[in-house]
């Protein structure tokens, strides 16, 4: 991932990803910056799904453009997310259950 510009930093980015294991790797379902991200992130949340700031790997993922699959070179950061929305799922599922 490249560096990005201090000005670039301010402004808020999100993506949200699909993982469907028969499927090749994650693709990009939803992407943007400013205004568009803050409602990818509140729509999230209103469903339950995790979020996680990672602000270079979202600019990463919102350079790619919705409905592309992650390349290799994303591979490392993507698995470290969906590892830990694993984790998150499992600890919610102990909650539920007791």
């Amino acid at each position: 991932m490249e560096p990005r510009s201090a000005q670039e930093r301010k402004i808020p980015k999100a993506a949200a990803l699909r993982y469907d294991p028969g499927q090749g790797a994650p693709e990009v379902v939803a992407a943007g910056s400013g205004e568009v991200a803050e409602r990818i992130v509140a729509v999230a949340r209103q469903h339950g799904v995790p979020v996680r700031e990672q602000p270079d790997l979202a600019a990463a993922l919102v350079a790619l453009g919705v409905g592309v699959q992650i390349p290799p070179s994303l591979y490392a950061a993507v698995a470290e997310v969906l590892a830990w929305v694993a984790a998150v799922d499992q600890e919610r599922a102990r909650k539920w259950q007791g």
